[in-house]
């Protein structure tokens, strides 16, 4: 059977008809269940491609003899073994490639070519080559190996050498040390990527394989091409992450991209599939279409090109500006805080560093807090060293796009004056016009740098002057963020200082008593109190507080003394009442009394000297009947008379 039956073809030189029924075929005859038969289509197809290849790439000249037929029938009678009477260029030249093709290395192997040119010496004569050359000098035609020359670079040397077979691979050696010894064989290079595309596409594309056989499939794929990782790489990144949409898929193919491919934490496709993996994940959970998926995948992914692009600029990396617009868009914090590892000392500037670690401090996890500790060692070693803050009386603070970059730079910068920091603040206030574009971005910037309890009071002086609690939930969260702060003890014992504690100590404590007090209806529903005090957060000061507010709204009286009842006097809690709280509790319970006396010609100052008088009479008749209890019990003892 010939190489074109083998492959079910009439003799053709169309590579791409070629390359289709190999495709099929392979897709047919498995590696594993038949093998011999595989084997045979990949040496058939390899011959087909030669064959096709000398075809469409040599002209005619009087080397050439017989029909495409009777070419083919020569290739095949080299395949089954058959010496040949002279030697062929030809087919010298096509061998050496389709070796080269069949090769894992890029380089040039000559011990196969040494073996091949062995294979006709016995039937070729040195003597008559050179008689032979001259008669035929006028006809052959070297034009294939002046191309394969002039893309070694040296193609006037050689030209004009004549062709030694004893001294080929020694020149080759040389050339190798002076100049690019690989020939750009792209033909090569896109018969690789062909492979490996039909291979993958092979493994990903049949949906009966078990785990398994997936398993095994990959690491035998591995294991073929792992000395030609960059060519798996580039065909990998050609097809997309999104080829894998199975959970076992990516189990398998991560590990052995991490085990294959050298400097994989630098690979940009690494990041994007394990990004394709969370996202995909997430979306079959939550019934969400995988289009959204593929969105948020590529928008991680082109974080990550930009990101690349600001370490690889040293001017860039230190301009707070870049890294606002950077951290507006979605990032991996364990893939920003790898890449800033590696590359933190181009960053000089403590304020960018500074602004760096404050975003992603709170999408730190246990796996990246060594690396974010590793950082932060480094900006406290370049803090030390520090000059003066930069001077905000130098800018322009009438432009409205240098706003945002100068009010990071005075969050972010060090001051060992407080009053000079007290003073650039002031002057930021006062020089910027645009007021609702500042209460904008002191909204982006949020609560969590203002940690200056004197700067903190000049923000939440100037928010309150220009908004209110009603439009400005910014203005909320300050006073929340102010109001813990004056316990430092409970900063600490919480950790509210963290911004996923503060954030739960928000919501779930200020916010629900925000929204509970300001209805009617659930003010005065007594099972929401009770699941209050059961489980959620709170600040007793600043609880009393918030129901100070509205405490109008109770109408059951009975319930407010429930509601009021946790809150101790200023002589039980000197650390956390005062004589203020202690009015404002007289107040609420008068108010208590009120609403569970209704009719009542009592007053509530008459209601309360009452109870005083009631539990003073009291305190007196149990002191006397102990006293009375401890005198009987000691005349009663056995021998007291006696």
């Amino acid at each position: 059977m010939n190489i074109w039956e083998t492959l079910g073809i009439e003799p053709t030189t169309d590579v791409k008809l070629i390359r289709r029924r190999y495709a099929e075929l392979v897709r047919l005859y498995h590696p594993e269940d038949q093998p011999e038969i595989y084997q045979e289509i990949v040496e058939a197809y390899q011959k087909a491609l030669t064959y096709a290849r000398s075809r469409n790439t040599r002209p005619d000249n009087s080397l050439r003899k017989g029909s495409d037929s009777q070419e083919a029938t020569e290739l095949e009678e080299e395949e089954n073994g058959k010496p040949k009477s002279s030697l062929n260029f030809e087919t010298l030249t096509e061998e050496t490639k389709t070796e080269n093709e069949d090769s894992e290395a890029s380089s040039l192997d000559f011990s196969d070519y040494k073996q091949s040119t062995d294979k006709t010496s016995n039937s070729f004569n040195f003597e008559t080559f050179k008689a032979e050359e001259d008669e035929q000098k006028s006809t052959l035609d070297f034009s294939d190996y002046d191309e394969e020359v002039q893309l070694n670079g040296d193609s006037e040397e050689r030209a004009t050498s004549p062709l030694n077979f004893e001294t080929f691979g020694d020149e080759e050696n040389r050339g190798q040390e002076g100049t690019t010894r690989s020939t750009l064989d792209f033909s090569s290079y896109n018969e690789a990527a062909y492979l490996i595309r039909n291979a993958i596409e092979s493994i990903v594309g049949n949906p009966d394989y078990t785990i398994e056989e997936q398993e095994h499939l990959w690491k035998q794929f591995f294991s073929q091409y792992r000395y030609n990782m960059s060519t798996v790489q580039s065909v990998l990144e050609e097809m997309d992450v999104y080829i894998f949409n199975k959970p076992e898929q990516f189990s398998i193919i991560i590990p052995l991209l991490e085990d294959y491919v050298p400097d994989f934490k630098y690979w940009g496709y690494y990041y994007k599939l394990k990004h394709w993996k969370v996202k995909r994940a997430t979306a079959y959970k939550n019934g969400e279409p995988l289009e959204a998926a593929k969105k948020e995948t590529a928008k991680l992914y082109a974080s990550y090109r930009l990101y690349q692009a600001i370490l690889e600029d040293s001017q860039k990396v230190n301009q707070i500006g870049v890294w606002i617009r950077f951290f507006k868009q979605s990032f991996s914090p364990s893939t920003v805080l790898f890449l800033l590892n590696n590359s933190k000392q181009m960053i000089t500037c403590i304020p960018v560093l500074a602004y760096i670690l404050e975003k992603i401090k709170a999408e730190v996890g246990e796996e990246e807090q060594k690396a974010y500790d590793e950082l932060l060692a480094y900006f406290e070693e370049i803090k030390a060293d520090a000059d003066e803050p930069f001077d905000i009386h130098r800018y322009n603070l009438l432009n409205p796009s240098e706003v945002e970059e100068k009010l990071y730079l005075l969050l972010y910068s060090p001051y060992e004056d407080e009053y000079k920091l007290l003073r650039d603040w002031q002057y930021l206030f006062e020089s910027v016009k645009d007021h609702t574009l500042l209460l904008d971005l002191l909204e982006k910037v949020d609560v969590y740098p203002l940690t200056n309890a004197k700067v903190l009071a000049l923000v939440l002086q100037f928010v309150e002057r220009y908004s209110d609690e009603e439009s400005n939930p910014y203005l909320k969260k300050l006073h929340f963020w102010k109001s813990i702060h004056s316990y430092p003890s409970v900063v600490e014992e919480y950790a509210l200082d963290k911004k996923e504690n503060f954030d739960y100590w928000y919501n779930e404590g200020y916010l629900y008593m925000d929204k509970l007090t300001k209805s009617n209806e659930d003010i005065n529903d007594w099972e929401k109190w009770r699941s209050y005090f059961k489980g959620r957060p709170r600040i007793l000061t600043i609880l009393l507080q918030q129901i100070y507010k509205e405490y109008h709204r109770f109408t059951d009286g009975k319930l407010l003394r429930y509601v009021l009842a946790p809150f101790p006097t200023s002589k039980m809690a000197p650390q956390l009442m005062t004589e203020e709280t202690d009015q404002k509790l007289e107040e609420m319970t008068a108010y208590a009394y009120e609403l569970s006396h209704p009719k009542t010609k009592l007053s509530y100052l008459d209601w309360k000297k009452r109870q005083v008088f009631k539990n003073k009479f009291l305190q007196i008749f149990f002191s006397l009947f102990t006293i009375v209890s401890l005198i009987l019990s000691v005349l009663e003892q056995p021998g007291y008379n006696s």
